[in-house]
């Protein structure tokens, strides 16, 4: 790694000097070996949204110190936040000066309307038409290591060529089981193959992140904080809406994850794990902020984080089951009857149905071994 590129990525564990950053990223792309502009390859956007009252600067800084520089960077705060219930006035001020700074590197998107989480990408989608456009989604709460960007498109360009159609790659992923009662983050374990990544236990959703660079699996929802990379192809935006436009309140901001994968599900595309660089979760994240605040059951404790996450999720699965006619492979019958045990029909609706199918215990695997 050159001195330049060292210099930048600790400076950003520190408050970020936007005009600094400028100068040093232009130094950085023109001196520094590993900065590449991919001009011989398709364009390749970031999509990023925020909070009224997150600093997301760090996170910003860190995707534009990248080695394969985004030919554009969307950060999107709709002027009224639905999730801290307010008008959203300017950004932060680190913020600001490197929307500044950077000029039509950064595009900032401020729609009318918060469609909440998925907001961050959905603007996005409208902005950028070609099919053939890489968009990689981020999180504004983590910092991003400087190869993340090429790695993601590696990656997906690496399984466009494999299964000659569209797919969607991501950095941590997870496979919907029946009856799961637990919500885990487990990283992977480069001493071991790629086989024994993740043991499975049926009553576990479990994220996992971090693979060795050799292993990758299918998995059914990809989690956006990691990174989640596609050609903007794989995406019908009418499709896309309809859903967003049918989902419930619980499911839109607790569970968003699921919507973009219940989308890939409904057309057919591939969502795929595989072991992109592992980015840092920032002082200023607040999942409780995000996860559990909007539906309430009988069976969860007041003040469990990890039991709202786990609520939120069974409740989404179990209506995109039966509102949407997705997932069907996957035999949800014990979730079913616990989520009519515990919580009110509101959350459901009508037109409660009981499936049958039956969904693997595992997940796919694929490796280079």
């Amino acid at each position: 790694m050159s001195r330049i590129s060292h210099f930048l990525i600790i400076m950003f564990v520190r408050p970020v000097d936007a005009l600094n950053l400028q100068n040093n990223l232009r130094l950085s792309a023109t001196w520094d070996d590993q900065a590449v502009v991919r001009a011989d390859v398709r364009r390749l956007v970031v999509a990023m949204g925020t909070i009224p009252s997150r600093d997301c600067s760090q996170a910003l800084a860190s995707i534009l110190n990248q080695s394969r520089i985004p030919d554009k960077v969307y950060l999107t705060l709709p002027k009224y936040s639905l999730l801290e219930q307010h008008w959203s006035g300017p950004l932060k001020k680190n913020v600001q000066d490197i929307v500044d700074a950077f000029g039509d590197r950064v595009q900032l998107l401020q729609p009318e309307k918060d469609e909440g989480p998925v907001s961050k990408y959905l603007f996005v989608l409208r902005q950028e038409v070609d099919p053939g456009t890489v968009v990689l989604i981020v999180d504004d709460d983590w910092m991003y290591p400087h190869n993340f960007v090429f790695e993601f498109e590696s990656a997906l360009e690496a399984h466009l060529h494999r299964q000659r159609s569209e797919v969607a790659v991501g950095g941590s992923g997870t496979w919907l089981c029946n009856n799961f009662s637990r919500h885990s983050i487990q990283r992977g374990n480069v001493s071991l193959p790629c086989s024994q990544q993740f043991a499975h236990v049926g009553e576990t959703l479990t994220f996992g992140y971090g693979l060795p660079h050799e292993c990758f699996f299918d998995v059914d929802v990809l989690q956006g904080a990691f990174g989640i990379a596609f050609r903007r192809g794989a995406v019908d935006l009418e499709r896309l809406m309809t859903l967003i436009n049918k989902i419930p309140p619980f499911l839109r901001f607790s569970a968003d994850d699921m919507v973009l994968a219940s989308h890939f599900k409904e057309r057919g595309i591939a969502s795929v794990l595989f072991g992109a660089p592992v980015p840092e979760l920032l002082p200023e994240s607040k999942v409780n902020g995000m996860n559990g605040h909007v539906a309430r059951c009988h069976g969860d404790p007041p003040g469990n984080k990890r039991s709202r996450i786990v609520l939120n999720y069974r409740l989404s699965a179990v209506w995109i089951k039966h509102h949407l006619h997705l997932w069907q492979d996957i035999d949800m019958r014990a979730l079913e009857a616990d989520v009519h045990r515990n919580c009110s029909s509101e959350y459901l609706g009508h037109g409660h149905e009981h499936g049958n199918g039956h969904k693997h215990g595992h997940g796919h695997w694929h490796s280079s071994e």
